[in-house]
């Protein structure tokens, strides 16, 4: 049975599949209350990524071609419109709007496109409300999907690993450019964007391997990419492969530590469903 895309959707959840445009309110450990926007057929994940740790489950699709169902420019703006009525209705605010949803949203083969509409119904509807696109980096190196990016308050870019084989162990990326030149590519968006660039890194242990071990090689990424932050944090949800393990808290914080010291840059743990805590606090605190 098709699933039919709804254009907004006041129950969806941000850690289920979605079979609407927009969604929520919805809360956000990093974006605090949150309307969704999901960019992606209905009812499945799509993404170039098949995280071994992700909450959404496997992949069903890895790229846009022959999927069908995918939101438009102007369903997407129904959608917010929808959404800013009952928001009204209800006298709630929202504190985000972010491109998340059931996969990659960089996979639109309309993504540039969509974002400018976003944005500009963001400032009809939503002022002063920032926009946040949430994106493994697969496709940063496309010119059209990094001018889209760049419109954006802020892009969280995911970076997991920096060694071709640890990252087919946690990420299995399908027709993905290699990692270095993805690297490159967060570098260049981070020069022509109009708003903040943050790297997420998922922390995990597979079987016998872990990216706990590749510290030194992640920071020296992070010092040519030179985001405005980096988050770090590990699986709170029961993984997609039973060989993955969330990494203990302790560990979380030394490597975040490490990071910081290595780079210098602003860097946030995620514990739980607690908001980003800065390491720099984090590590002294003796309460």
């Amino acid at each position: 049975m098709l699933n039919i895309m709804k254009k907004y959707d006041p129950t969806a959840s941000i850690t289920d599949i979605v079979d609407s445009i927009v969604f929520g309110p919805v809360t956000s450990r990093r974006g605090g209350r949150s309307l969704g926007v999901n960019i992606l057929p209905p009812g499945k994940k799509v993404c170039s990524f098949d995280c071994a740790y992700c909450m959404l489950g496997r992949t069903q699709a890895h790229s846009g071609k022959g999927a069908v169902g995918w939101a438009n420019i102007d369903l997407v703006e129904k959608g917010l419109i929808e959404a800013s009525e009952f928001l009204r209705k209800i006298k709630m605010e929202i504190e985000c709007i972010a491109l998340t949803g059931n996969g990659e949203p960089t996979l639109n083969p309309e993504f540039y496109d969509i974002v400018e509409r976003i944005m500009e119904v963001r400032d009809d509807l939503f002022s002063g409300v920032p926009v946040v696109i949430y994106t493994n980096s697969s496709k940063v190196c496309e010119r059209s999907v990094m001018n889209g990016l760049a419109m954006a308050d802020l892009v969280i870019a995911k970076l997991d690993a920096v060694d071709e084989e640890l990252r087919e162990l946690i990420n299995h990326a399908s027709n993905t450019p290699p990692v270095k030149d993805i690297v490159a590519g967060l570098r260049a968006l981070r020069n022509c964007s109009n708003g903040e660039l943050a790297v997420d890194i998922m922390l995990v242990e597979i079987a016998e391997e872990t990216n706990l071990d590749c510290l030194e090689e992640m920071s020296e990424a992070l010092l040519e990419i030179r985001p405005h932050c980096v988050y770090v944090q590990t699986p709170t949800k029961p993984p997609v492969k039973t060989s993955v393990k969330s990494v203990a808290k302790e560990e979380l914080i030394k490597s975040a530590s490490v990071i910081k010291e290595k780079t210098g840059y602003d860097v946030y743990v995620l514990l739980g469903m607690n908001p980003p805590m800065p390491i720099a606090v984090l590590a002294t605190w003796s309460g």
